[in-house]
């Protein structure tokens, strides 16, 4: 088996694509999330936007529908 040579935890600090000379920040300006690379080649990426609004009554068990939609809108996975 391949050994991973990135294997780690890493913090997602910025996301953007260089279109001929024009940035394009893919996932807002300020992106958060981290990655988990392990030796067997396994990774999981999750990402999520720290300007997400808190929820109002401050339990997200206790969400409106408004809130909810927002806080799923802002919310990526990836899990291989």
């Amino acid at each position: 088996m391949k050994k991973n040579k990135v294997a780690g935890t890493w913090n997602l600090i910025s996301a953007y694509m260089d279109n001929h000379g024009n940035r394009i920040d893919i996932l807002g300006s300020h992106p958060g999330g981290m990655a988990i690379f392990k030796e067997d080649l396994r990774f999981m990426i999750v990402i999520n936007n720290p300007d997400t609004p808190k929820f109002v009554l401050g339990d997200r068990l206790k969400g409106t529908p408004e809130e909810y939609k927002t806080a799923v809108a802002n919310y990526k996975i990836n899990n291989n």
